[in-house]
């Protein structure tokens, strides 16, 4: 099967996060509808799931389950090829390849990695659609401080960020589907998990309580789930 590596590259990019979220091996599950990865991160603050649809890749087959382990890795070898890559899975290796050029992955076993996870059932009290850019521009902002945390409120018509730390920024986005009525903090999830995003996201909360943050194109389906900092009492 094959695959413009920029997509792929991206896919993986955005589905592994960053930092202290990075998940740093998972199992790729080739199904009928396109390549799952369903993981947690390794700080255990963070859950990811998402698919790239089938119809991305040519020739496209359903071969189940592989283990990858390094995909930080595998993804700067993915975007070293120039175009669109060949992708052959030949018992515990993984062969990339464009023309001429070649790489073989050896491929983790099963029985190492964390079987893929399912989603858990929450209930949110407010959800809405915003740019992913506004809410990293911001972060990027407070990312001058050597520690901080993000608090995201829902207000009338408007999300209010703000952060902890030495330098603390303030910023009202205009958003006229807001209700408001939501406060909660978060640390390294929300930051490692709007890192690579950029464009529309919808965004689910509810005061003291995990975030999910839904990103769909037609190409994948992306969706963070991070839990909140919670003071101690």
């Amino acid at each position: 099967m094959r695959i413009k590596k920029t997509i792929l590259k991206d896919f993986l990019n955005k589905a592994t996060m960053d930092g202290g979220e990075t998940i740093n091996e998972a199992r790729l599950d080739f199904k009928e509808t396109g390549l799952n990865i369903s993981a947690v991160a390794s700080s255990l603050v963070s859950m990811v799931f998402g698919q790239l649809n089938s119809g991305t890749f040519s020739d496209y087959e359903a071969i189940g389950e592989i283990g990858v382990s390094n995909i930080k890795t595998l993804v700067r070898v993915i975007n070293s090829f120039k175009s669109e890559i060949e992708i052959i899975v030949q018992g515990n290796v993984i062969i990339l390849k464009e023309g001429s050029r070649s790489v073989d992955v050896e491929l983790s076993s099963l029985q190492y990695i964390d079987a893929s996870r399912t989603a858990p059932k929450l209930e949110f009290g407010e959800s809405f659609e915003i740019q992913a850019d506004l809410i990293h521009s911001f972060i990027k902002d407070a990312s001058v401080n050597s520690e901080f945390h993000i608090y995201i409120a829902t207000v009338p018509q408007g999300l209010m960020l703000s952060n902890t730390g030495t330098y603390k920024f303030r910023e009202n986005i205009v958003n006229t589907a807001i209700v408001g009525g939501f406060k909660t903090k978060y640390g390294s999830g929300l930051v490692a998990a709007f890192k690579n995003l950029s464009g529309l996201v919808k965004i689910s909360m509810k005061t003291d309580y995990p975030i999910k943050i839904e990103e769909v194109t037609d190409d994948y389906s992306l969706t963070i789930i991070s839990a909140p900092v919670m003071d101690a009492k």
